[in-house]
């Protein structure tokens, strides 16, 4: 929606999140896949930060420089009729099921991670994890590279850091 819409209706906003990389995943289902003793084991994958969804979007739209102006919906009616209209589209990228989605997405740290599997997850914040979100930038702002010396955003500083 930020990339293609002139503003950016924010869904649940306090809604708490764990972002993780889709390599980190893979890496893991592929130790998992080496680990006898893994079948039938429930594994829970989370990022290092837990930020809420007003957090990574002020944060996204810094970095990708959108300068979008973020509208917070928290009308249940508008939501609903919302994600109704965008589910019917031909391939739709949000349904009303994920629209709705109110829930806190994190690990509760009661079954094993990455810990357990050895591995440690990138970090939003990291190189490789700004690099791979600004190659969704807008051509014509491409170019316009964050220098390393560049502050974050604080809304992902200010994020908790996951218990691992």
């Amino acid at each position: 929606m930020m990339k293609f819409w002139p503003v950016y209706l924010l869904l649940h906003p306090n809604t708490e999140i764990q972002p993780v990389w889709v390599n980190d995943v893979a890496k893991a289902i592929i130790n998992i896949l080496k680990i006898r003793e893994s079948e039938g084991q429930i594994y829970e994958l989370g990022g290092p930060h837990i930020v809420t969804n007003r957090q990574l979007i002020d944060w996204l739209n810094v970095l990708l420089k959108y300068d979008k102006r973020i509208i917070e919906v928290t009308d249940e009616n508008i939501i609903w009729h919302l994600g109704y209209w965008l589910g019917q589209h031909r391939n739709p990228r949000f349904t009303l099921d994920s629209v709705k989605q109110s829930e806190n997405i994190i690990c509760s740290n009661q079954k094993p991670g990455f810990t357990e599997l050895n591995l440690a997850p990138i970090s939003l914040t990291s190189p490789t994890g700004r690099g791979t979100i600004l190659y969704l930038r807008k051509p014509n702002r491409m170019l316009d590279i964050m220098s390393d010396n560049e502050k974050e955003p604080e809304s992902i500083e200010g994020g908790r850091t996951a218990l691992y």
